[in-house]
């Protein structure tokens, strides 16, 4: 079996990723000898310092032996926090010799200022706001500090009213070349999954606009692109091109709160109608807290950063719901639907893993998010080159064919050139075109274009002249009335388009199992009319029951299809054609009455008449 070239380049621009991964890794070993990590040997204490004279805080440069301040490894949400919304911290910077040092710090919770000994170099926020402090996003941040900085003490003043005080993620030491070369690398990989996943998100809109309109196309899509923003949101890049923390944060909390309805929904399009009325309800649930937390934040109700721990919570119960529904799906879908449900499940466990950081459960990590737009594209690209490589083999055999056809009609070509030489006068061919058209036009006036049987007017026809004979030669006759049991739910649930291949699969058991001398019509929309010359009603009956069992026995492309039929089976016994259908007609709705899928026939109503006065 070949596998397309292109499902192959599709594989390996994955595959380059993950390479590149592996390359700027090591590009950030390299450059790590030249950046120095201050994760250890800090301390803090709680409160706010006084002022001196000149309007500076006495704790910037108190003596180094102060037993007011307690060791810790990372300033981050020290111990015995009871209420306080300021907290100082301080190390000693080792001694360096580098050119234009920076401080990197990820994350500031929420305001601070950094002294060094006594000399303020940096502030971000308000340090003393009346009420709430405002948010103003979590940027990164990039400190410049004095050359003659090396092995002073470094203070930060941190004050937040938010549940998180303290800075957060990393604090970096190196020059300014270096952090910013540092900076491009580490965003580097994300960008590029996050160009290959917006592609792939553009591939299934492309099939969403191609496929019919298919909404679990375009819920992927959609699925795809939140994650891609959400990706980009979190780069520090962003910040080079466009000084707005709190818009990218409004950016990522959008993409991050749509995500789980979108997620739902798409589930929806694979359970299908039996799950829609509960996945429709909890999207709406979704979709409602998304707007009150909008709303909120817009009027100014709550701040976007309190917001968060709603958002992982909603998260996290979506997510539980998901799973339950991932697993129904997986095991009432084929390959494909296993294969979503699986990914979906595994994006699921590694979305949690990364609340679980944010919340500082699991070590701070900045990679899982991109990992998670990795992972959820990489699985979508298989399910995508699963379904174009079947696409393919398929379009291979359809090619193989038509190039039959186009041979056997090259053929018939060949052989009536032969015949139209052989003819010697232009009006006998005229003539036998003419009597072509006027046997299709024929055929086509008695058969029914959907089924390929003959249409209801032909059928009544045909009928009267084999009611005639009957009478007239005193010949046995019977007929069958077939309707196809909860044919509308087929319409409803599956579409037309089934509906339709369902009719057609039906008649062709008809032609396959009728005699030539019998006659198959389609009486109404899914009703047949079979007549059987020279056919008693036991016989009939025997011919309509291998029929019903035929069509019970069908297997169908969509797995929760099942098709039944009922049937009345009436013979002949005096009077028009007309009363012969209607007493079929009624029997076959005495078959609908006890149940469907069963065949009733006058043979057996006297037989249980005659039970019955027995």
């Amino acid at each position: 079996m070949r596998i397309p070239r292109w499902s192959i380049f599709l594989l390996l621009v994955f595959s380059m990723a993950a390479v590149h991964r592996g390359r700027a890794q090591d590009g950030f070993r390299a450059l790590d000898r030249s950046l120095i990590s201050l994760d250890r040997d800090w301390a803090y204490r709680w409160g706010d310092s006084p002022l001196d004279a000149d309007g500076v805080p006495l704790w910037a440069y108190e003596a180094e032996d102060s037993q007011a301040w307690t060791g810790i490894n990372f300033p981050s949400n020290p111990p015995n926090r009871e209420g306080s919304n300021r907290v100082w911290f301080r190390t000693r910077l080792p001694d360096f010799d580098l050119p234009d040092p920076r401080l990197f710090i990820y994350s500031i919770d929420l305001a601070a200022e950094v002294y060094l000994e006594g000399r303020r170099i940096y502030a971000y926020g308000e340090m003393h706001p009346r009420g709430r402090a405002a948010f103003r996003g979590w940027p990164w941040h990039l400190i410049a500090l004095p050359e003659e900085a090396a092995g002073k003490q470094l203070y930060v003043r941190v004050f937040s009213d938010y549940r998180d005080i303290g800075l957060w993620g990393e604090v970096i030491l190196g020059s300014g070349a270096d952090q910013m070369l540092r900076i491009v690398r580490r965003d580097s990989i994300r960008i590029i999954v996050a160009v290959i996943s917006l592609t792939l998100s553009l591939v299934f809109l492309l099939i969403y606009f191609l496929r019919e309109r298919q909404h679990s196309f375009l819920y992927l899509c959609l699925i795809t692109l939140a994650l891609v923003i959400r990706v980009f949101s979190e780069t520090h890049v962003k910040q080079l091109l466009l000084q707005a923390p709190l818009f990218f944060e409004y950016v990522k909390a959008v993409s991050y709160f749509l995500l789980p309805p979108l997620v739902i929904l798409f589930l929806q399009e694979i359970l299908g109608a039996r799950y829609r009325k509960i996945t429709r309800a909890a999207a709406a649930v979704v979709l409602g807290l998304f707007g009150f937390t909008i709303i909120g934040c817009a009027v100014g109700w709550i701040r976007l950063c309190d917001t968060y721990l709603l958002l992982d919570g909603v998260a996290v119960c979506t997510m539980v719901f998901l799973g339950v529904l991932s697993v129904r799906a997986a095991a009432a879908g084929n390959v494909e639907a296993r294969l979503v449900c699986f990914n979906f499940i595994l994006f699921g466990l590694l979305a949690l893993y990364s609340i679980l950081v944010g919340n500082g459960v699991f070590p701070w990590t900045d990679e899982i998010n991109y990992l998670l737009l990795f992972q959820f594209s990489l699985g979508l690209a298989v399910i995508l080159i699963r379904r174009l490589v079947s696409f393919r083999y398929r379009m291979e055999e359809y090619s193989s064919k038509l190039q039959m056809q186009s041979e056997e009609l090259q053929t018939l070509n060949q052989s009536l050139e032969e015949k139209v030489q052989e003819r010697t006068r232009q009006l006998e061919v005229a003539n036998r075109q003419l009597r072509e058209e006027k046997i299709t036009l024929q055929i086509t006036s008695i058969t029914d274009g959907l089924t390929g049987v003959h249409n209801r007017t032909y059928a009544l026809e045909r009928l009267e002249q084999e009611v005639g004979e009957a009478k007239r030669y005193r010949k046995s006759l019977s007929v069958i009335m077939f309707d196809l049991d909860h044919f509308k739910r087929v319409n409803d649930f599956f579409g037309h388009q089934v509906g339709d291949s369902v009719l057609q699969r039906v008649a062709q058991i008809f032609r396959y199992t009728m005699r030539d001398s019998d006659l198959v019509g389609r009486y109404g929309g899914e009703e047949f009319l079979i007549v059987l010359p020279e056919t008693d009603c036991s016989e009939a009956a025997l011919v309509a029951e291998r029929i019903r069992g035929d069509i019970e026995a069908q297997s169908w492309s969509e797995p929760q299809l099942h098709v039944t039929i009922s049937g009345g089976v009436s013979e002949y016994a005096g009077g028009s054609a007309e009363q012969l259908i209607r007493r079929a007609d009624s029997l076959m709705y005495r078959a609908k009455q006890l149940g469907r899928n069963q065949i009733v026939s006058e043979t057996t109503l006297n037989r249980r008449a005659s039970a019955d006065a027995g």
